[in-house]
């Protein structure tokens, strides 16, 4: 595998300009730490897009040219080549409405699962409208669902089926010759319910439909035309087929059997034929064997039954066979919703083999699952449940499927095999995140399985997630570094997590980036701030060799003495320090904040410190006067910079000249006002001055002090992360405003 990954970015998804390259040589994982709004997950979509084959963009600007250029290298990027789809994997980070449904359905590769489970959703889909389609003229159509699974199930009892599907293909092949049938308007619910069904079972009526049934069959046999070989339904079937073929049309005549005139037309056809059917039915006999029965349908639930048949007498000698009925009545229905189900046909039969294709990788691929649910169980050990495969037999195929099983776990002894839903129901939040990491390890597997080479882009895999399980992301984080066919970068806004990864993996310095995201242009800086930052400014604030101070790190350690003094009980000293972050007049043995040189900093120093260092004490420059001047160099350096150190420094600057104005005007106004005793000083200071205010910008400007300054200054703890998550270009703007309203004055 190539060791350098050269990326160019030009207007993608929010990025400016990027261009860097990552040296993998020597070490398999790169870090950034990148603040959020800085790049952190447009750099991930541009990733995303390579391993689709997709175009990247500017989304809010479309009409910029959008550059991408992202090599594989050996030394240098005239050695490279670009990157291929598949040598990218970009994991993203847990999305809150992920489909958990997906978790348990089959052990494929994501992009088959998916595809699967649409497979199955176009065949549900096509089915039910199918289905709505056939039961349109049952008389059922507005039945409630329940109704309507009961009207499926007789479907499918009527034919001797137990699948839809399979019945739906059966139906198709002899579906033509129920075109026109003569019940094409018999409703289903009406003779196909408990009442009527109770009924036609009657032995009596029974007898009465078969005296009935005989008789009319000897009348078709009487008749001069029709005969029971050829009814009245035949009769019509053939005058249809002529119609369509055209025979009329070309001239031919046809002579009908005891009738001398030739017929030459549809209509004399037609009406022929209904004359022959109105003397069957008008046949006297025939019509008392109907009366006979009717007079059987007297009761109350019997009379609507009695009355559809008055209207329908051409279903009468149907009854006698009502299993054949009910198959003739569902053939009829289905021919009128023959492209339904022509629809449905070629999507399950599409479909269906694309599933046996999929479940035959699915079943290939086992292995590898079972690797992956092994490391899932031992990584994530710490959770209330764990996972084992079953199979499963697919509703479409027949065939088992590989799938999950959900392990609930109360203790070792006491486990119990639940489904999903019920598991689901008692894991917390941070459980059902922990999920969701099952497919980004098969993922990986699959990859290790084919010696893959793969950049693997991981966007804040932890946000979110407890502390047991962002340590269990770090460990397998680290068994990917071990494999040397990936080459891992890793994105993160949370520093606490950048931090320990760092560390627990051992990254080389050379792969440990920061963003700094300039107007133009987004760089990846070097790692300036270390493991542990605030040992490093204490370290750093004097050099006993060359005696010379670091006066930013001197500085920037005023609030880190003042928590460590507190710490200590030295309640003296705490008092001075917190003169030297808000303007404070003396009292009592606390110098005024004006008042207040490097040497009784340093002074302090000695005593909390405690160190082999003696800081010299007579540096007469007045505390208060060094701030401002490191902050104003801030401002004329214009080397780009993520400093720790540095953000303090402009932080404590600008409060304590936001304090300075808010106190000259408040005693301007009020000659008595005298600064208020109070932990919280700016807080007090900017109440009042809010009602003296006219001037919008500055309250503006005052009030955004208030909110940003504090969690810069009040390192409580020494929980720094807060800090880096701001950029300096902020806190530099902010400085240079608050500069601009007092030169106003």
């Amino acid at each position: 595998m190539m060791s350098k990954l050269c990326v160019n970015l030009e207007y993608c998804y929010g990025i400016k300009k990027l261009c860097h390259e990552f040296d993998f040589e020597g070490g398999e994982t790169s870090i950034i730490y990148a603040p959020n709004g800085s790049m952190k997950s447009s750099f991930a979509r541009v990733f995303k897009d390579l391993s689709k084959s997709e175009l990247s963009k500017d989304l809010m600007f479309p009409e910029r040219n959008s550059k991408r250029e992202v090599l594989v290298c050996d030394s240098d990027r005239e050695s490279g080549r670009k990157i291929e789809a598949e040598e990218v994997l970009v994991i993203e980070p847990y999305v809150e409405n992920y489909e958990l449904d997906e978790m348990s359905t089959l052990l494929a590769k994501p992009d088959l699962r998916q595809k699967y489970a649409e497979i199955h959703k176009e065949i549900a889909t096509k089915q039910d409208i199918a289905l709505k389609a056939l039961i349109k003229n049952t008389g059922y159509s507005k039945a409630k669902n329940d109704q309507k699974e009961k009207i499926y199930n007789k479907l499918l009892k009527s034919f001797g089926e137990k699948d839809l599907k399979e019945l739906f293909e059966k139906i198709l092949e002899s579906i033509d010759k129920y075109n026109e049938h003569e019940l094409r308007d018999i409703e289903y619910k009406q003779i196909f319910n408990s009442e009527s069904e109770t009924l036609l079972k009657n032995e009596k009526f029974r007898s009465h439909i078969s005296d009935y049934v005989t008789l009319y069959e000897k009348l078709i046999d009487q008749s001069q035309y029709l005969s029971k070989d050829f009814n009245d339904y035949n009769a019509n079937q053939i005058q249809k087929q002529l119609d369509n073929n055209g025979f009329f049309k070309s001239g031919h005549k046809l002579k009908m059997k005891n009738k001398e005139e030739l017929i030459d037309n549809q209509e004399q056809l037609k009406s022929l034929i209904e004359e022959e059917k109105e003397k069957i039915f008008n046949d006297d006999e025939l019509k008392n064997k109907f009366i006979e029965f009717e007079n059987l349908l007297n009761k109350k639930e019997d009379r609507r039954f009695r009355d559809y048949l008055q209207n329908n007498q051409k279903l009468i000698p149907y009854l006698e066979n009502l299993d054949s009925l009910e198959k003739t009545l569902w053939m009829i229905y289905a021919s009128e919703a023959k492209s339904e189900l022509e629809d449905f046909s070629k999507s399950y039969s599409k479909g269906k083999d694309e599933l046996l294709k999929i479940v035959r990788e699915a079943k290939e691929s086992k292995t590898t699952w079972m690797e992956a649910m092994k490391t899932f169980n031992e990584r994530f050990t710490h959770l209330p449940f764990s996972l084992s495969p079953i199979n499963k037999e697919d509703c479409i195929l027949h065939e088992e499927e590989p799938n999950i099983q959900f392990v609930f776990k109360e203790n070792d002894e006491l486990q119990r095999n639940v489904e999903k839903e019920d598991l689901l129901k008692v894991l917390s939040q941070g459980e059902k995140r922990a999920l969701y990491l099952l497919h980004i390890i098969f993922e990986i597997e699959i990859r290790k399985c084919k010696k893959q080479n793969t950049f693997i882009i991981i966007d804040d895999i932890a946000d979110s997630f407890d502390y047991k399980n962002k340590y269990a992301i770090i460990e397998y984080l680290q068994d990917i570094s071990k494999d040397q066919n990936f080459k891992q970068i890793i994105l993160t806004h949370n520093y606490d997590f950048y931090r320990t990864t760092k560390s627990r993996l051992a990254i080389p310095k050379k792969l440990c980036f920061q963003v700094y995201k300039g107007n133009k242009e987004i760089k990846l800086l070097g790692d300036i701030i270390g493991q542990n930052p605030i040992v490093e400014i204490i370290n750093d604030i004097y050099s006993a060799e060359d005696g010379e101070f670091n006066d930013i790190n001197l500085i920037a350690s005023i609030p880190i003495l003042r928590n460590i003094s507190e710490y200590l009980g030295l309640q003296e000293f705490k008092n001075q320090l917190t003169y030297m972050l808000h303007i404070k007049a003396g009292k009592d043995s606390i110098i005024g904040t004006y008042d207040i040189t490097v040497g009784d900093l340093t002074k302090i120093y000695n005593v909390v410190n405690r160190g082999s260092i003696e800081y010299p004490m007579d540096r007469e420059e007045k505390i208060l006067d060094l701030i401002y001047k490191v902050a104003d160099d801030f401002l004329s350096d214009k080397k780009e910079t993520l400093s720790l150190e540095n953000k303090i420094v402009l932080a404590m600057a600008i409060r304590l000249k936001a304090e300075e104005k808010m106190i000259s005007d408040l005693k301007e106004f009020d000659s008595s006002f005298n600064i208020p005793s109070s932990p919280k000083q700016t807080r007090d200071l900017s109440k009042k001055y809010q009602k003296l205010l006219e001037k919008e910008r500055e309250k503006s400007i005052l009030e955004r002090v208030r909110v940003m300054t504090p969690e810069n200054i009040h390192i409580n703890s020494f929980m720094y992360e807060p800090i880096l998550d701001m950029a300096d270009v902020e806190l530099k703007h902010l400085y240079t405003q608050v500069n601009d309203i007092l030169g106003e004055n």
